[in-house]
């Protein structure tokens, strides 16, 4: 079963550029990342 999850990367650079910091990259990578090996869960 395949979620239908979806990832905005020039989105969330584009809110890094006008929130600073509190808007982290990093973070979004990992959740990406996992989203994309069908290894996030959300329940």
């Amino acid at each position: 079963m395949r979620d239908n999850n979806e990832i905005y990367p020039i989105s969330k650079t584009h809110k890094r550029i006008l929130n600073g910091p509190e808007d982290d990259v990093r973070s979004f990578c990992e959740i990406a990342v996992m989203i994309a090996d069908g290894t996030f869960s959300t329940s």
